[in-house]
């Protein structure tokens, strides 16, 4: 397949399959069931304020399709993800001063 997302990461260097997704623009841009199943994320992070309704539910839909775990901050508070090299930790609700870098 050499779609536009395709040709985008060659140019960039870099492979399209992620283990974590930032939805861009707060949630309220648009992401296609294409490219999703293209980087095929196992979890995705909105990063939107509580009176947002972004993504709209046929983006959320795309989400659930593809099998990842969405995490949005207006219901979650502030997002923190870490990993090992081997595991991933999600953690919501975490105050910004209580973690140590």
């Amino acid at each position: 397949d050499n779609s536009k997302l395709d040709q985008h990461a060659k140019k960039l260097g870099v492979n399209l399959n992620v283990d974590v997704f930032k939805y861009p623009h707060h949630g309220n841009s648009s992401v296609s069931l294409k490219a999703f199943k293209k980087i095929d994320p196992e979890y995705v992070i909105v990063p939107n304020h509580r009176f947002s309704s972004h993504p709209k539910s046929k983006y959320k839909g795309y989400i659930k399709q593809i099998g990842a775990k969405l995490y949005q901050q207006y219901n979650g508070g502030n997002i923190l993800v870490t990993s090992d090299k081997s595991k991933i930790t999600i953690k919501t609700k975490v105050n910004a001063k209580d973690y140590k870098w």
